[in-house]
């Protein structure tokens, strides 16, 4: 019986081509979009799952104030982790690391840059699973100035087999900063799917036994992880955190950082340590849970798209299998055998459809990542979490797709099924019962093209804001802190050179890091401003067409300049513009700066971010440059480079040399943007398609059964353009009713993700009318090529024919 099933099913494929085409197509589209989202979500799911006791693993945070403004910190202290280690027992094991910096390593001749490298404590390898490929992990952290490296770093630095590698490359001597360190360690290339990206782990003895970090309970560079007993909870160690922080802690927010104790004391569930699961990290902190779920619901979306178009177009062709069924019915077939040979039908095109997607996937892998920044890789047959997926979706798709037209073809009365008709009704328009699918597909396609759109332009408007400094021409290159004193002889030589406009050394350039704090208030007030604090030279403005607003900017004319400072706008609005300049800032430890000027606001950081209040202070001997920027002019700066790496050797053999434009540089600030807008419009393109295109099949089923009424009404004398526009002005009313609908969610949901953004664009009225356009027009022109061409057929042909 199966059999015979199986080749009714095989026949009915062929003979309705259009019909199989279409839902094959839209079923494979769809299928291979949620394959994407799959592997998408597991790999981003997976994100620290291999460590064997993560769910157990916890990074401990502090919550706490300078000045008027919270902070919610990963930093915590040395004696913190000490304190737990003796007085805590849910505590199994806990390690002090850092987080990780880009560090220059040297061996012989061999120089490699930016090799992102934390410090750890001997401890790190009993709470992280990272796996040694050479040394023993219970000791290669335990001596002062020891490094444990990754497999790739060591491939970069010594030459050989891996085998050779690894016993050529432990007990050798590296040097980072002019400092010596002995490779104890070899570790496999940490996994992509960690928080904690590095290549490099030194030990943090030398920072543990700081003087400062012995002693302060104040945020202090270190990083602590614990590892919780199984049968330990978090909030176990919550009334301990509290008895730490009252006796150790809080002297010391009042001393250093003006915090108020009865603020504290009034606020003790807001303020204090807590421990923040490690597998909330990537998902949670970092924002990655919200792209999982848009990236998840689209994926369905355009799946239920081909789910559709499935029932749509068999309903639009069910007149061609009602006698069919009323035959089979009044010859003895029961309901089970209409529901088999319906579920054979539906089994047979999804497996087609499914072969078709897998094979799609395989193909679109490569392009995929290259085209959307991911990693995904899809193993089907060595992957027993893959297989599972594959065979569930195939058995809920061949459910979904056969239970809708098993149930509509049962309900029909074997007297009508044997008239040729599905009810009593058959006047009535045959699209009735499909028009809410067809208003959700295309809801789902305009709400997909407002989406795209709004992200496009909100990514176009960060992106060529005016950001208050020049970032046209101008080279930034890491590693100035190994220039030392050679630092104006460097600039020296490039300035001799006449397309170089200025040259300037900093802490800092626009999108980097920003993080130093500091808490200063005005000479002879109380009340206290926080600041962003960053060094640089005299030329940091000039090089980067900052705007003096006020007072004036750093001069080699002024010998007190060392110890006077510049604000931005949002620190002297902070403060009080009224006499600030030569005003005196001082800090808790007493230091006292001049205000001498105030620049005008800069976006330093993403452009989602309001400008914070900044201080720039000179560069000193106590302080560090870590960037070299210079301003070229105009022209192929090619050769520009070329001098600039010249003199770089020259002076600065600690660092190889490396340069990117600024320009780029900001234009990575939003990769997650981009990355998003790419997906999404691979998205908008995909449901256009499918939704379209299940349209044309509609249409032409539809144009096919009233081919008598359509000849008929030539005959009476009707135009081709008067049965066009009949025959589609059903479906253009579906059309503009899913825009009425969709527009005011979409509105919705934009607007609240707009609000996430200090600078953004306005959601006007304007983007909503052309995604209307744009499916209107392609719309119509799909439906005016099927039914012009149905309109100009001969009506005594579709007359002979009926």
């Amino acid at each position: 019986m199966w059999k015979n099933h199986f080749k009714i099913a095989w026949r009915n494929i062929l003979n309705q081509k259009l019909f199989s085409l279409i839902n094959i197509l839209g079923l494979s589209l769809g299928i291979m979009t949620v394959t994407f989202i799959f592997l998408y979500v597991m790999e981003e799911v997976s994100y620290d799952r291999f460590h064997a006791k993560a769910e157990q693993t916890y990074m401990i945070r502090h919550n706490y104030f300078m000045g008027d403004q919270d902070h919610d910190w990963h930093e915590t202290a040395v004696p913190l982790a000490e304190m737990m280690r003796r007085q805590f027992p849910e505590v199994e094991n806990l390690t002090s690391t850092t987080v990780p910096f880009g560090y220059s390593y040297r061996h012989k001749e061999s120089l490699i840059d930016d090799v992102m490298t934390l410090h750890a404590d001997a401890d790190f390898f009993k709470v992280f699973d990272f796996k040694l490929l050479a040394g023993n992990s219970h000791k290669v952290l335990n001596e002062p100035n020891s490094i444990v490296i990754s497999e790739k770093a060591a491939q970069k630095l010594f030459t050989g087999s891996d085998d050779a590698l690894y016993g050529t490359a432990l007990g050798e001597i590296i040097t980072i900063d002019n400092e010596a360190y002995t490779i104890t360690g070899i570790m496999e290339t940490p996994a992509s799917n960690s928080h904690l990206k590095f290549d490099a782990i030194i030990s943090i003895h030398a920072l543990l036994n700081d003087g400062y970090r012995k002693e302060t309970w104040l945020p202090a560079g270190i990083v602590n992880y614990v590892v919780l007993k199984e049968n330990a909870e978090p909030d176990m160690l919550a009334e301990k955190f509290k008895n730490i922080e009252k006796e150790y802690l809080w002297p010391q927010l009042k001393k250093h950082l003006g915090a108020s104790m009865t603020k504290l004391e009034n606020n003790r569930e807001q303020y204090g340590y807590y421990l923040e699961p490690m597998l909330d990290i990537h998902l949670i902190r970092e924002g990655n849970l919200k792209y999982i779920i848009i990236f998840s619901v689209s994926g369905l979306l355009l799946l239920a798209l081909g789910f559709i178009n499935y029932v749509n177009l068999f309903i639009a062709s069910v007149n061609n299998r009602i006698k069919e069924v009323g035959i089979r019915k009044s010859l003895g077939a029961g309901k089970s055998e209409l529901v088999k040979q319906f579920f054979m039908e539906s089994a047979l095109l999804c497996v087609i459809a499914f072969a078709g997607a897998l094979v799609m996937v395989q193909l679109a892998m490569t392009p995929f990542n290259d085209f959307s920044g991911t990693v995904l890789n899809f193993d089907f047959f060595h992957n027993p979490v893959n297989s599972l997926y594959v065979l569930g979706l195939l058995m809920a798709v061949i459910l979904l797709t056969s239970a809708y037209p098993a149930f509509y073809i049962n309900s029909l009365k074997t007297v009508n099924s044997l008239k040729g008709v599905a009810t009593q009704k058959a006047g009535k328009s045959k699209i009735s019962i499909q028009k809410p699918f067809i208003v959700f597909q295309y809801a789902v396609s305009i709400g997909l093209i407002i989406c795209f759109l709004v992200l496009y332009q909100q990514l176009l408007f960060m992106q060529q804001k005016d950001t208050g400094f020049n970032k046209e021409n101008v080279l930034v290159m890491p590693g100035a802190y190994f220039f030392g004193e050679n630092q104006a002889a460097f600039k020296q030589k490039l300035l001799a050179h006449s397309f170089i406009q200025s040259a300037t050394f900093s802490y800092a350039i626009p999108s980097s890091a920003f993080d130093a704090l500091s808490l200063y208030k005005k000479e002879g007030e109380d009340k206290e401003f926080q600041f962003y604090w960053m060094n640089a030279d005299y030329d940091y403005l000039k090089t980067y067409d900052i705007e003096v607003v006020d007072g004036r900017g750093f001069s080699e004319d002024f010998p007190t300049d060392s110890s006077a400072v510049l604000l931005n706008e949002a620190a002297a609005e902070q403060i009080g513009k009224q006499d600030l300049i030569g005003a005196h800032l001082i800090n808790h430890f007493d230091e006292k700066v001049k205000v001498i000027g105030v620049v005008k606001n800069f976006n330093f950081e993403h452009l989602k971010n309001e400008v914070k209040p900044l201080a720039i202070a000179l560069s000193g001997e106590n302080t560090s440059d870590l960037y070299a920027s210079v301003k070229l002019n105009p022209g192929n700066p090619q050769q520009a480079i070329q001098d600039i790496r010249q003199s770089w050797k020259a002076l600065n053999p600690g660092a190889s040399f490396q340069y990117s434009f600024l320009d780029d540089r900001l234009n990575n600030l939003y990769k997650t943007e981009e990355r998003t807008g790419r997906i999404i419009g691979l998205f908008t393109g995909l449901a256009v398609f499918i939704s379209c295109f299940g349209l044309f099949g509609l249409i032409t089923f539809t144009t096919g059964q009233r081919t008598k009424e359509i000849g008929v009404r030539k005959a009476l004398g009707a135009t081709v353009p008067e049965i066009a526009v009949l025959l589609s002005r059903e479906f253009l009313l579906l059309v503009i009713i899913a825009f009425v609908i969709v527009v005011p969610v979409t509105y919705f949901m934009l607007n609240s993700w707009l609000q996430g953004f200090a600078n953004r664009i306005d959601l006007g009225v304007d983007i909503f009318i052309f995604s209307g356009i744009i499916i209107f027009i392609i719309s119509g022109l799909i439906m005016g090529f099927q039914t012009i061409r149905s309109a100009s057929a001969n009506p005594v042909d579709s007359l002979r024919s009926e």
